[in-house]
């Protein structure tokens, strides 16, 4: 992933590692048009890689007196603000360019800077005079730093594998991740798939000073009701005048935008305020074109005005990508679908924009219950229950292996409690809120829709600051059931409101004036009795369908996944065989569905292949994107 570089002895010796850092860099080039710079100073390597956008940077910046040098990825929203601040503070404002102005507001404020930057960024700072590094990353984490503390030297990369230059990093697998990715999906906290490589938290601060590493929370979701009880028009019309100022504010640029569409809600609220902005504004969408979610899309699109692509993958195009992605991800997220969507808007676009963490954010998960009780244990119950339906109905005692079954029993429940117990909240709705930010959003669903990052610039709206602190401050009952944030898509854009929702079957109007009536009762009599009429009455709604990969492990593809698993496992030995067998051939035989599990063991021997059994990390020849 696009993103900085570096390794730094604490010794104050040049780094001995020149060979090593020189590979990073050739690691992390996985295209020709690829820009990378390196700046060396005695003890100190620090360097970037970075796609060819189209405000791509020059780099390092560096202090009047270059004593500073400052590298950076990603982008600042409130340029100007920020520049007439240090005006009127009688600092240096000229900057050039982004990195220029982060040097700026650090040579005013040091770290303070991460309290002004409205963006999507990670910085690196080298104090030639204090030897020391300073790194610093935006509230939400965007931008993956990946960095491992041996004695006396800190090396960081934005992929991991960049690390695995090191020849003594030993490349042992922590059975603790393991347990969390085959739980959950993905790897909670700041652990990774390796003993020893940890993933710098969001919104932090870490500095390396004498082979000491110290970490700073600065930003931790700060939630809180307001007190001047606004209603609820009041507030629709607020979040209003807030997207349209943060869509202006990142449509600035002249250049080419486009759309990563579905089906759902937050690309649709984004697709109703960049379509009264941008034009054309390109559309895109992927999966099996007769599932109502590229359906839906694609009304979504033809009502905002858009210019619409379907980007169709075809089993072919997903399994020859498997092991490509896997290399450039690193698991533990095989993402073939959006490496594929990334490649087709690299063809149309400058600048895509998704509508990630809307929902969340807008009170997806708030329920009364959770707004009325005061005890954190039922919120932390029901959220591991909700997180941990990866397995199914794999029990885990049988699906891993007598020998490797101790290692990870219970480890995935001890971390999930552990993370909750460290949350810092006033109430058990806005514990489960950071902790639903802190852990799926960031390690698995950002990851999942931001391998486009490796194309084009990627911009997520709902993560600009003035709407991160709009949601924060609503009270409960305006959360509740996204009173607030689906209000602006009923009273703004009721045309987009009219289009039915893959995954409910029903629209949004529909559902606020004909199923009120229905959820009361549902609350009253109990879900199953008035479930079953549900059922029912669905029957006659559109079908709710979402392309999958389950296809992909079928078919003559299936016998060499069979082939390559059964392998792969003999030799390291984390499942049992048997039972593994057994899962396969009944997937490939069409008496079970157990595509999402399949898809993670691919992922997860693939990374293996390519990362943890070669001796020494290979790149791949040739162009990877």
């Amino acid at each position: 992933m696009p993103g900085i570089f570096g390794i730094v002895n604490a010794d104050g010796a040049a780094p001995a590692a020149s060979a090593q850092v020189a590979r990073m860099r050739d690691i992390l080039r996985h295209h020709d048009s690829y820009k990378d710079y390196l700046f060396e100073s005695q003890g100190c390597a620090l360097g970037g890689s970075t796609a060819p956008y189209f405000n791509a940077i020059v780099q390092p910046a560096f202090s009047g007196n270059r004593n500073l040098c400052l590298a950076m990825e990603g982008e600042i929203f409130n340029g100007e603000e920020l520049r007439a601040d240090l005006k009127s503070q009688g600092h240096n404002a000229d900057a050039a360019n982004d990195a220029e102005l982060m040097m700026r507001l650090y040579e005013a404020d040091a770290s303070g800077l991460a309290h002004k930057v409205n963006g999507l960024f990670i910085l690196a700072v080298w104090n030639g005079t204090e030897r020391s590094l300073t790194l610093i990353n935006d509230r939400v984490g965007l931008h993956y730093l990946y960095y491992r503390l041996d004695g006396s030297h800190l090396a960081f990369a934005p992929e991991m594998k960049a690390l695995l230059c090191d020849p003594k990093l030993e490349r042992k697998v922590d059975p603790e991740s393991v347990a969390d990715f085959f739980t959950f999906g993905s790897v909670f906290g700041s652990r990774t798939f390796l003993c020893g490589v940890k993933v710098m938290p969001p919104g932090t601060i870490m500095e390396y000073r004498d082979g000491k590493l110290t970490l700073q929370n600065y930003w931790d979701f700060p939630l809180s009701g307001p007190t001047n009880g606004n209603s609820k028009r009041a507030y629709i019309e607020e979040l209003d005048h807030v997207f349209q100022r943060v869509i202006k504010r990142q449509t600035r640029d002249r250049c080419r935008y486009g759309l990563a569409l579905s089906g759902g809600r937050d690309s649709r609220v984004l697709a109703g305020y960049l379509g009264d902005v941008v034009t054309p504004l390109n559309t895109f969408t992927f999966g099996d074109p007769a599932t109502d979610e590229v359906k839906f899309a694609r009304k979504v699109s033809d009502i905002v005005g858009g210019r619409y692509h379907h980007v169709h993958d075809s089993d072919a195009d997903l399994t020859g990508s498997f092991e490509k992605v896997v290399w450039l991800t690193e698991g533990p997220i095989n993402t073939p679908e959006y490496y594929l969507l990334g490649k087709a808007l690299s063809e149309s676009v400058d600048v895509a924009f998704n509508g990630h963490g809307g929902d969340v954010l807008g009170g997806r998960w708030v329920t009364r219950a959770l707004g009325r009780t005061t005890d954190m244990a039922p919120v932390k119950t029901e959220t591991f229950a909700r997180y941990s339906r990866r397995l199914g109905d794999h029990v885990p005692s049988k699906f891993f292996s007598e020998n490797y079954y101790p290692l990870v029993d219970g480890a995935a429940q001890r971390n999930f409690f552990a993370a909750f117990a460290g949350l810092q909240a006033e109430a058990p709705y806005h514990a489960q809120l950071k902790h639903e930010m802190r852990t799926k959003n960031w390690r698995e669903y950002t990851r999942v829709i931001d391998v486009p990052r490796f194309f084009v610039r990627y911009r997520y709206p709902f993560f600009d600051y003035e709407v991160l602190d709009f949601f924060l401050k609503l009270p409960h009952p305006m959360r509740l059931n996204e009173r607030v944030y689906l209000g602006v898509l009923l009273e703004k854009f009721p045309r987009l409101a009219d289009i039915p929702y893959p995954n409910r079957r029903f629209s949004l109007r529909a559902e606020q004036r004909y199923l009120r009536p229905y959820y009361k009762l549902r609350n009253q009599l109990g879900h199953f009795m008035v479930d079953r009429f549900y059922k029912r009455l669905s029957r006659i709604a559109p079908l709710s369908a979402v392309s999958h990969v389950d296809e992909a492990y079928r078919g003559p593809s299936g016998h060499l996944l069979q082939a390559m698993l059964l392998e792969g496992n003999c030799k390291h030995g984390y499942f049992n065989q048997q039972y593994l067998d057994a899962i396969i051939k009944a997937h490939i035989n069409r008496d079970a569905d157990h595509s999402f599990l399949l898809h993670k063991l691919v992922t997860f021997e693939l990374f293996h292949t390519l990362l943890v059994d070669p001796d020494e990390i290979g790149r791949p020849t040739g162009n990877l994107l």
